[in-house]
């Protein structure tokens, strides 16, 4: 993933209501994260170190403080999911706000295995971790109040095999995953509100909440665009079968 001088995935948009795919990278295999995490697992039993995703730490706990905010009618032990947790310290910042009924999943293995790791060194046992394909697997689970993803959509938009497809894919499980009128919450640094607002707006109603805008995401040495966050509810007329 290249990033451009105004951040993200290099990108054109044709028009408002046309957005262009992203160009492909190894940053969108499961290949990649593998390698990555196995990375991670190493350093974390040799020198607990944790890293903190693509966003940069600051982010992600800014993300954490956005998501508490986006959560403020969710009740303490209201199912929430996250797609992609990686090494789950998203939900580990969750869990130290008082969640209690948390799920990370993630098609990386070693991500969970390293997931489940890190959480036992904390001490915190309450949170469930998957391994789901969300764009090649049946999904089973269901029920769940909130949705998160904090980059994984983006890392399905820059897979090289037609990530159109893994898009459409992931809508449609997506959708399996919440209960009526259950909530999405999706961080982003490749795609700008609008654009999300395209993408999800068939299915999805937009829920209006202003977040500070002032941090900027680091990745591979490179700051780029700020990190966008929405927050979008299931419909009422939507199928979630």
């Amino acid at each position: 993933m290249e990033v451009g001088e105004q951040g993200g995935v290099d990108k054109v948009l044709k028009s408002p209501k046309t957005v262009d795919e992203l160009p492909p990278s190894e940053m969108g295999t499961k290949e990649y994260w593998d390698s990555n995490y196995s990375v991670e697992i190493e350093n974390f039993k040799n020198y607990e170190l944790i890293d903190e995703g693509w966003f940069g730490g600051h982010v992600v706990r800014r993300l954490i403080r956005e998501f508490e905010i986006c959560l403020k009618d969710v009740k303490k032990d209201d199912p929430i999911i996250d797609l992609g947790c990686g090494n789950g310290v998203l939900l580990l910042g969750l869990a130290d706000r008082g969640h209690t009924n948390l799920t990370g999943v993630d098609y990386s293995e070693k991500a969970i295995e390293l997931a489940k790791t890190i959480a036992l060194t904390k001490g915190v046992a309450h949170i469930k971790f998957l391994v789901l394909d969300i764009v090649n697997e049946e999904v089973a689970l269901k029920d769940y109040a909130v949705v998160i993803d904090k980059g994984t959509y983006d890392a399905i938009s820059i897979n090289p095999e037609n990530a159109r497809a893994k898009r459409d894919a992931y809508k449609a499980n997506l959708m399996k995953l919440l209960r009526p009128r259950g909530r999405f919450v999706i961080s982003s640094c490749n795609w700008t509100k609008e654009e999300l607002l395209h993408e999800f707006e068939s299915d999805f109603e937009f829920i209006p909440q202003e977040f500070k805008d002032d941090n900027k995401f680091q990745f591979g040495g490179k700051t780029g665009c700020t990190v966008t966050t929405v927050i979008f509810q299931l419909r009422n007329n939507v199928s979630m079968s």
